[in-house]
């Protein structure tokens, strides 16, 4: 066993790079960790959820220079306004509905082939 760096810095295009060879390969997070020598799989979770977030420019990494970076910044915080904060509500709504209405779908082709099973059976049984 060696010894690793603790704060190894990935290019972007080593980690499409990974990325790519993963969904090529049908591998999964385990088996491209090995291959790429890499130190956790959780990584490889991470830089894909960033992609499919924010694209190639999610897997770029961006330090701020301290130097540059103002030493205080007050951010004004707003309340938001009740058209946003309905439009929250409906968004919400509207994905609560999708995810029963998926649930619904799944239950009703689920009964559909109990039912056609249990026809089966019973044809069976007759003859």
């Amino acid at each position: 066993l060696k010894p690793r760096p603790m704060n190894l810095e990935y290019s972007s295009e080593f980690k499409i790079e990974v990325l790519n060879w993963k969904q090529q390969h049908q591998a999964s997070l385990s088996e491209t960790a090995l291959h790429f020598n890499l130190s956790s799989p959780s990584t490889i979770w991470q830089w894909q959820r960033k992609f499919d977030l924010k694209g190639l420019s999610g897997l770029n990494r961006v330090r701020g220079d301290p130097k540059t970076m103002a030493k205080h910044k007050h951010k004004k915080v707003t309340k938001p306004t009740t058209a946003q904060i309905q439009a929250r509500h409906d968004k919400d709504e509207l994905k609560q509905l999708k995810q029963e209405n998926k649930m619904l779908r799944i239950e009703n082709e689920f009964l559909k082939k109990l039912d056609a099973l249990d026809h089966e059976k019973s044809a069976h049984a007759k003859s």
